[in-house]
This record gives C-alpha cells, sequence and structure tokens, in this order.
C-alpha cells in the first residue's frame, strides 16, 4: 500500500464497521480494535495513529493483545499496520476500505438460507389441564375438530361434551394455538441487542450525513479543528443523545473562532 493515505468514499465508513462483523475468523479482541481505529481514522486527511495506550483504554484489553489484535488485523489485510518514528514512534493504520467493500459485496451475493417453517403442530400432548380437573391426550391432528375431555391416554377416545356451566370444553385448536404462541414467544426473545460496533456505524452515519449538507465555509471552519480525538468523541456523543455529536463539533469550532456559523 502506498504511503498515501488511502480516503474512504461517503458509505465507505459504515459499511466498515459492518464488514467486521462479518469476518467469522476474527477473534473478538481484533474487530473491537478493528472498530476504534475505524472510529479514529481521519477521513478527510487520512490520519489515523491511536497509541497503544490509547486502544488498551478503549477496548479493556491488555497491552498484548491490543498487539496481537492489530497484527490480526495486519495479516487479514483488513487494516495495514504502518510502523514509523514520529509521534513517540506510533504506528499508523490504514483500514483497507477495498477489502472491506469486498467483503459485503460477498455477503449480499450468497443466496439466504431457506426460512424452515414448521407445518404441522406437534401431534401429541399429554396431560393438558387449563380450566378442567381432568386431563387429555391429542393422538392424531383428526381429532383437532372434535372436543376432547378426560381421554384413556392411549387409545384416544373422546367423550360426550358436557352440558354448558359445568367445565369448558379443551380443542386441539386451543392447544394447539397455545404452542404456536410459546415458540413465538420463545424466539423472540432471543433477539440480541445492538452491537457496539453497529452502534458506532449508525452514528457516524448520521454525523457524515450532517457534514454533507453544510456550507463550504462551515466545513473549512470544522477542518481546522477536526482531529481523531475530536471524530470519536463526536461519535460517543451522538450514540448517547441524538444530534449530541452535531453540538459537539460545533462547540469546538466556536471555541476556535467565536463567528463561525452553526450551518
Amino acid at each position: 500500500m502506498s504511503e498515501k493515505p488511502d480516503l474512504p468514499g461517503k458509505a465507505d465508513v459504515p459499511m466498515a464497521y459492518r464488514a467486521i462483523c462479518l469476518v467469522r475468523a476474527l477473534s473478538s479482541d481484533a474487530k473491537s480494535i478493528a472498530a476504534i481505529i475505524i472510529g479514529y481514522f481521519n477521513p478527510r486527511t487520512g490520519q489515523c495513529d491511536p497509541g497503544t495506550d490509547t486502544l488498551m483504554r478503549r477496548s479493556g484489553v491488555s497491552k498484548r493483545n491490543v498487539v496481537n489484535a492489530t497484527n490480526e488485523l495486519d495479516q487479514l489485510g483488513l487494516v495495514v499496520k504502518i510502523r514509523h518514528g514520529g509521534n513517540g514512534f506510533r504506528s499508523r493504520y490504514q483500514p483497507n476500505w477495498k477489502r472491506f467493500r469486498e467483503i459485503i459485496e460477498a455477503y449480499e451475493k450468497e443466496e439466504p438460507e431457506p426460512e424452515i417453517v414448521q407445518k404441522r403442530a406437534l401431534t401429541k400432548c399429554k396431560n393438558v389441564h387449563l380450566d378442567s380437573a381432568n386431563s387429555c391426550t391429542l393422538t392424531q391432528l383428526r381429532n383437532s375438530s372434535k372436543k376432547l375431555k378426560g381421554t384413556d391416554g392411549a387409545s384416544g377416545g373422546v367423550e360426550p361434551s358436557r352440558p354448558a356451566g359445568t367445565s369448558t370444553a379443551v380443542t386441539a385448536e386451543m392447544v394447539n394455538g397455545l404452542l404456536r404462541k410459546s415458540v413465538r414467544g420463545a424466539n423472540h426473545s432471543r433477539k440480541s441487542p445492538p452491537s457496539v460496533v453497529s452502534a458506532q456505524a449508525d452514528a457516524w452515519t448520521m454525523i457524515d450525513r450532517w457534514l454533507s449538507s453544510l456550507s463550504p465555509t462551515t466545513r473549512e471552519a470544522i477542518d481546522r479543528i477536526w482531529t481523531s480525538d475530536v471524530q470519536q468523541a463526536a461519535i460517543i456523543a451522538e450514540q448517547k443523545t441524538r444530534g449530541a455529536g452535531r453540538d459537539l463539533i460545533m462547540d469546538r469550532v466556536a471555541r476556535l473562532s467565536p463567528t463561525a456559523g452553526r450551518h
């Protein structure tokens, strides 16, 4: 890779966060470090040189794990690690935007797995107790249109329904409906919350969209204060509160030039 920084396109940064999540061979530490590095990358200047101490503090892992993670990213060609003598002998990092695009393209070309749908309910359900003191046993789906009450548990025999007011008959449709609701509820409860990587990607998308809507004069004012630290602080603020990242950036501009416009 050339010494000149490879700058990302408008959609490359959120795409990179998504690509990191899709690389199965990547360790969890490497995914966290990659997300932090991308957050520190300056899309206008290409500067990206967070120190090892910064990566340790932001990721919560040891120095050895940070070094192993950056080496892993470099070996896989996802984030190139460039050593130089400036800035206290820090390494400079260059995300491989082309590689991230290839990962997303390959993922989107894959055919989705066929959805598995249970076409029939369980054919047997023992000892079902609802509002009756007696239990019922469902032996075949053909019994679904009959009212079941106090069966023998083996042959699936059905007794005549009792007069109204004595007890409520339990139908197979009622039992099957309860089973389906139970299965759907169990599946919905397994949904996991958004990951840190996807939250950072969403925050940066909002900030980048706002930056693109500004006037050239305002963008020039922002360029004068823009650093990787400002970018990361804006992303964190935007994650906490919608619009807070924009306010943080404009506050930094106001400190530098009180007469700078806010939009």
